[in-house]
């Protein structure tokens, strides 16, 4: 049995889904042992695998056409993730659709990669004497192509177009559960009926769904049965095989048995061949390969039964039934059993092999024909082995290399294999697979690597196996070589060789630049490492092993020094000067007041390296950006306030800081004089003490007389003018006249003496 892809992007609605990646897939299983496509478009899939019988366990596994067995395949569901190994996942089916995750590295993945999820389920849930009770099972509802390509193909290593059907829907399908009675668990039936006939038991003598397509015709069935034909059933398709023989096994059974042998209801089949290197009587030069074996006459009821080749004949007749009292009947055994409960037909052959000469790579078609005869009663059918048709190789190969190339490998490092698969996923028996090293290979054993065997065998159990190549390090510089392998059977006519590239050791190189940065900054240092096989490890001159080092400089001027080393050992070294620099700082000093339409000459000092650009604000409303190449820059202003620097920037385009600040006054004085007058005429003993507001301290006084003091004092009478000038160059000048009392006079007069 085979997957049927339906590739469509589906939503389950009320049932768990993962979240969507880049690509999502449906794949509906029909059987228990099939194949499904796959298209992965994206490193990330999910596929939801419906068609599960709960209480199966599967053995899932993807299988990669092309490129490296890389992929991971997981199960995803709502209680937890189960991560599967190597490819492979066993699955316990608890639920008809289920999700899994098939993914590969970023790194390895080639768009588009076509994949096969290969899959094999447990027999089924029934057990010992509960499985024999089964009676055969059948299933109309796969399409025509999917049963050919998915159930009856054994192995995907040959081409199969143009499938085509001809007949009712109802009478081409697949089957399971016919090992107790066929001989073959599972598989694709034609009938010249509805196929569902075949199920157990045998409990009617002439089981038959009626005239289904009415007298028909197919020119070479007429051919064979050299009567009239009813109820053509027919599945052709072109293949190219890749193998010198073709073969599959099949099963033909019919209600004819045992009471029409030897009349003209002779029901017939055919199995028509024609291509290249065939030239027979039917269609198109076809032959018919449903021969009985030894003898080369068709496959028939007339010509295999219990009269006639009875060691390919058996019967299927439950005693008491009534045909067993016809004439013709006369020796037919009867039946007890598995057999008889689990198939409805009267009788079939054993299982016998179809095969034909063929010319590999050449282009053939196949008619798979059946049909009653006479009339279009009592059904016949053929059942043909699941995965049997087998016109192509058993086994695939490629070639594993580096993490960093799917077929390259390199002198000094890891070693690559050649690994080869299994195209179908029967295990059971150990698959020897042969090969050859074509003389095109540029690589010459043992100079270049340890030579390779002739053939390998893939163990039971196993769905495959690798082939190591052991490289020489020869340490010549000799260039790419090859090893170009070829299967003696290939996998596909288009494209027959294998092919193993070894390069010379890898050189690794790494580049770590110098940087200037300010020393108030951590950086992040990547150095950029080329050339080398697979990831890259680091170490640090600090110690630290990440690939990005976060550093914070200690110094004006620090070194640091990486070492990068490849997966094959393969090592470079740099090292790179981080010089630190400090930002600038600005500070602005100065003072004094502004007199009238004067102005105040402010002054900023700056450190670090110019030309400098600043900015300042007066009483905090900022005012216009500055740039100067003046150390001081002399900062002229005109209005009143107070002033201070709100950033500063150089070359170096670190952070700067800033310091001062300076409070602009009106340049306005007012002088007050305060006298202290001549007590006495003649004396000298006044003062003046001058009082100044406004301005900015300290004042200077220079008086007419030439003192220069705020206070004279042991004054006469006079007039004294003073000068005051403030830190701002702002004077006043004032006045002041000390007087002193007039002088005493003496009048007397003298009187009488007495």
């Amino acid at each position: 049995m085979k997957f049927l892809a339906l590739f469509s992007l589906v939503l389950v609605l009320g049932a768990f889904q993962p979240a969507s990646p880049d690509q999502t897939e449906t794949i509906y299983l029909e059987g228990r042992i099939g194949r499904a496509p796959l298209t992965a478009e994206a490193p990330e899939l999910l596929v939801q695998i419906c068609g599960l019988k709960p209480g199966i366990a599967y053995d899932l596994m993807v299988v990669a056409v092309t490129g490296p067995q890389l992929w991971q395949i997981d199960h995803l569901s709502p209680t937890g993730f189960q991560q599967g190994k190597g490819g492979k996942l066993k699955l316990e089916a608890d639920q008809a659709c289920d999700w899994v995750k098939i993914s590969i590295s970023e790194k390895a993945f080639k768009s588009p990669v076509p994949l096969y999820l290969s899959y094999r389920g447990q027999q089924d849930d029934l057990q010992g004497d509960q499985k024999l009770l089964s009676p055969i099972v059948t299933d109309d509802t796969a399409p025509v192509d999917s049963l050919i390509q998915n159930s009856f193909i054994g192995g995907d290593c040959f081409e199969v177009f143009n499938i085509v059907s001809q007949g009712e829907s109802t009478s081409i399908g697949s089957f399971f559960n016919g090992a107790t009675s066929i001989g073959f668990d599972e598989g694709i039936i034609l009938a010249s009926g509805d196929i569902d006939i075949a199920t157990g038991p045998n409990d009617q003598a002439n089981a038959s769904s009626g005239n289904l397509s009415g007298a028909g015709g197919d020119p070479d069935l007429n051919a064979l049965a050299n009567f009239d034909i009813f109820d053509v059933t027919i599945v052709e398709f072109d293949f190219v095989p890749t193998v010198d023989t073709i073969q599959f096994e099949y099963v033909f059974a019919s209600e004819e048995y045992c009471e029409w042998v030897g009349s003209i209801f002779n029901d017939v089949f055919g199995f028509f061949i024609s291509g290249p290197g065939i030239s027979g009587p039917f269609s198109n030069g076809a032959i018919n390969i449903a021969q009985v074996p030894g003898i080369g006459d068709p496959v028939a009821v007339n010509n295999i039964n219990h009269q006639i080749n009875t060691q390919y004949y058996v019967g299927n007749i439950p005693p008491g039934s009534s045909q067993l009292f016809d004439p013709d009947c006369a020796g037919h055994p009867t039946t007890t059993g598995p057999s008889v409960d689990d198939c409805q037909y009267d009788g079939f052959t054993t299982a016998l092999t179809a095969t034909a000469a063929v010319i590999p790579c050449s282009t053939y078609h196949i008619k798979l024909a059946i049909a009653d005869v006479g009339d279009g009663s009592f059904d016949a059918a053929v059942f043909l082995k699941a995965n049997s048709f087998n016109a192509g190789a058993s086994a695939v190969a490629q070639a594993v290399g580096t993490p960093d190339s799917i077929n390259v490998i390199a002198e000094g490092c890891s070693e690559g294999y050649f690994e080869f698969t299994r195209t179908t996923p029967d295990t059971t028996e150990a698959l020897e697979v042969t090969f050859t090293v074509l003389p095109a290979s540029t690589a010459t054993p043992v100079d270049d690597y340890v030579p390779l065997p002739t053939s390998i065998t893939i163990p039971a159990g196993q769905m495959s196996v690798q082939l190591p190549v052991e490289v020489v390090d020869d340490l010549i510089a000799e260039g790419t070589e090859s090893i170009l392998l070829a299967l003696d059977v290939p996998c596909l006519c288009s494209d027959p060789v294998i092919e193993m590239f070894i390069e010379d050791r890898p050189t690794v190189e790494v580049l770590l630049d110098d940087m200037i940065i300010c020393s108030t900054d951590t950086i992040a240092l990547a150095p950029a490492p080329s050339g080398g096989i697979g990831e890259y490890s680091y170490l640090w001159s600090t110690g630290d092993t990440t690939a990005v080092l976060l550093f914070t400089p200690t110094s004006g001027l620090d070194t640091l020094s990486v070492i990068v080393t490849d997966a094959c050992g393969n090592m470079a070294s740099d090292t790179a000067l981080i010089l630190a620099e400090e930002g600038p700082t600005a500070e602005l000093t100065g003072d004094g007041g502004i007199c009238g339409a004067d102005s105040v000459t402010l002054f900023v000092h700056f450190t670090g390296q110019g030309p400098w650009v600043f900015a300042y604000a007066l009483d905090g409303a900022a005012q216009a950006l500055l740039a100067t190449d003046d150390n001081p820059y002399e900062l002229v202003v005109s209005t009143e306030g107070l002033y201070t620097l709100t950033s500063v920037g150089d070359l170096s385009a670190c952070p700067g800081a800033v310091s001062g600040e300076v409070v602009v006054t009106a340049g306005e004085l007012a002088t007050d004089l305060l006298v202290n007058s001549i007590s006495c005429n003649g004396s000298a003993d006044g003062s003046i003490l001058v009082s100044v507001t406004g301005g900015t301290e300290p004042y200077s006084f220079e008086w007419e007389s030439g003192e220069t003091t705020d206070l004279l004092e042991d004054l006469g009478p006079g007039t004294y003018i003073v000068s005051i000038t403030d830190q701002s160059g702002c004077s006043a000048v004032d006045t002041v006249l000390l007087t002193e009392p007039a002088a005493l006079t003496l009048d007397f007069s003298i009187d009488s003496i007495l």
